[in-house]
C-alpha cells in the first residue's frame, strides 16, 4: 500500500513539472520551424501567426503580411518612418507627430508631398533656399508612358517670381508653344493665358456701385489720332517661354500708348525664354489693355458723326434756293457780277471756283474766312470770266466761307466744306 503511494505522488509531481515547463533555447545558434538549416536567429517555413485568437497578424509562405481582426493594426510611433528604402532610409513615408501629418520623403529627408492628418490640405512643399525650384503633379498617359498635363508650381526669388502655378501639356518646361497654357501669379496679373483662348462670351464687372468718381469722357477724336496702328510678328525665337504665335498682327506698341494713355499700359516682370539648363530667364514685359480702349473709341466715333451731321445741315442749307448751276450773279452798272459754287463740295484737298468780274471793276479779290471771321486767304482775281483752284489740304475738316469783294464792296457769300 505505501510503494503505491509513493509511486502515485511522483507521478503527480512529475505531472506538474511538465505542464510548467518553459523552452529556452542557446544564446547563440539559429532556430528553424520548417527547416532544418536556418538562416537566421528564428525562420519559419510557411505560415506565421501572432497575436490572439480574434487580432493577429499573419505572413504567409510568400513573405506576405497580413493583419486579421477588429483591433489588429500596422503601427508606427510618432516622428518615425512607417517605411524607408533599405538603400537609403532618408526615402520613405515619415509620420511628423508635431505637424500632425504623412509626408513623403527625399533622399535628403526633405518632405515633397503631405498630408495633413486632421484635415483634407494636400501640400507640395519647396525646400527652403531652393532660389530657383519648383513641385510639380502630373498626369500621365499610361498608354504611352509620357506625360499629358501637368501643374508646375515655380519660384525665383532673384528674379522678384515668389511663386507661380503653370497648367502646361508635356513636360520640355514650357519651352514650347504646346507646353504651354496658362499661369496664375502674385504680380498685377492674376491670370495670363499663354496662347490662344477661345470663349462663347467674356464679361467684365462694369456696376454702376462698383465705381466712384464718376465722369463723362471729354474728347476722345484728338487721342485717336495720336494712336499709331500698326502690323507686326512677335519675335519667337528670342521669347520662346510665351507662346506668341506665328501669323501677322494688328495692333499698337505698347510704348507708343503709354506717351498717350499711360494709364492703359502695365509692365511685369515675366518668364521669356528658357535656356539650356531648363531655367526660366525673366525679363520686364509691357501690356496694353485693349479693352479699355473701346470707350474711347465710341466717343471718338460719336464725335466725328456729329461733325457729319452738322456738315450734312450746313450742305442742305446751301443747297436751299440755288438754281441747278448753283451760280448766282449782281448787277452793277449794268454789269453782271458772278460767283459760282465751289466744284467739288464738300471737297478735300482742292476745289474750283468759277467767277465773273467785269471790265470796268477797279480790283477784286476772293476772301476765304473760317465760321468765326478769321481770314484763312486772300487771293486776287483777273476781270472778265475765270476760276480759281482753292488748295485746301492745309485746312482743318469744317465749314468755311468765301466771298467776292469788287472794289472794296463785299458782292456775294458762300460756303464750302472741307472733309477727309
Amino acid at each position: 500500500m505505501k510503494k503505491t503511494l509513493v509511486f502515485s505522488a511522483m507521478v503527480f509531481v512529475g505531472i506538474n513539472l511538465a505542464a510548467a515547463q518553459t523552452n529556452t533555447f542557446p544564446t547563440t545558434g539559429n532556430v528553424g520551424i520548417g527547416t532544418l538549416s536556418p538562416a537566421s536567429n528564428l525562420q519559419v517555413i510557411g505560415t506565421t501567426r501572432m497575436g490572439s485568437a480574434n487580432n493577429y497578424a499573419t505572413v504567409d509562405a510568400n513573405g506576405n503580411l497580413s493583419f486579421n481582426g477588429a483591433s489588429a493594426q500596422y503601427r508606427v510611433g510618432g516622428n518615425r518612418y512607417a517605411f524607408a528604402f533599405s538603400g537609403n532610409t532618408n526615402y520613405g513615408l515619415y509620420f511628423n507627430q508635431t505637424n500632425v501629418r504623412f509626408e513623403f520623403r527625399n533622399g535628403n529627408a526633405q518632405s515633397v508631398f503631405t498630408i495633413n492628418a486632421n484635415g483634407p490640405d494636400i501640400t507640395l512643399p519647396i525646400a527652403n533656399g531652393n532660389l530657383d525650384s519648383n513641385s510639380t503633379v502630373r498626369w500621365v498617359n499610361s498608354n504611352a508612358g509620357a506625360n499629358d498635363w501637368q501643374f508646375e508650381h515655380y519660384r525665383s526669388a532673384p528674379a522678384g517670381d515668389n511663386g507661380t502655378l503653370y497648367i502646361s501639356h508635356s513636360s520640355s518646361d514650357f519651352a514650347t508653344p504646346e507646353t504651354l497654357a496658362a499661369l496664375y501669379d502674385t504680380s498685377d496679373f492674376k491670370y495670363w493665358v499663354l496662347g490662344n483662348m477661345v470663349a462663347v462670351d467674356y464679361y467684365l464687372l462694369s456696376d454702376a456701385k462698383l465705381k466712384r468718381n464718376i465722369n463723362d469722357l471729354g474728347s476722345a477724336l484728338s487721342i485717336v489720332n495720336q494712336l499709331k496702328p500698326k502690323t507686326y510678328y512677335f519675335n519667337n525665337e528670342k521669347y520662346n517661354a510665351l507662346s506668341l504665335g506665328k501669323n501677322m498682327r494688328y495692333g499698337f506698341l505698347a510704348q507708343d500708348v503709354e506717351k498717350v494713355m499711360p494709364e492703359l499700359v502695365g509692365s511685369s516682370k515675366k518668364p521669356v525664354r528658357v535656356d539650356g539648363n531648363g531655367i526660366k530667364q525673366y525679363e520686364d514685359v509691357k501690356t496694353v489693355d485693349y479693352v479699355e480702349l473701346i470707350p474711347i473709341l465710341t466717343k471718338a466715333i460719336q464725335e466725328q458723326q456729329a461733325e457729319i451731321n452738322e456738315l450734312k445741315a450746313t450742305i442742305a442749307n446751301m443747297n436751299k434756293g440755288t438754281s441747278a448751276t448753283q451760280e448766282s450773279s449782281v448787277v452793277i452798272g449794268g454789269n453782271a457780277i458772278t460767283l459760282d459754287q465751289n466744284i467739288p463740295n464738300p471737297l478735300t484737298k482742292n476745289t474750283t471756283i468759277r467767277y465773273n468780274i467785269p471790265a470796268n471793276a477797279n480790283n477784286a479779290q476772293l476772301i476765304i474766312t473760317d465760321m468765326n471771321g478769321k481770314v484763312i486767304k486772300q487771293m486776287p482775281l483777273s476781270k472778265g470770266q475765270g476760276s480759281v483752284n482753292v488748295d485746301a489740304s492745309a485746312l482743318s475738316n469744317g465749314t468755311y466761307n468765301y466771298s467776292l469783294v469788287v472794289d472794296g464792296k463785299k458782292i456775294e457769300t458762300k460756303r464750302m466744306v472741307v472733309a477727309d
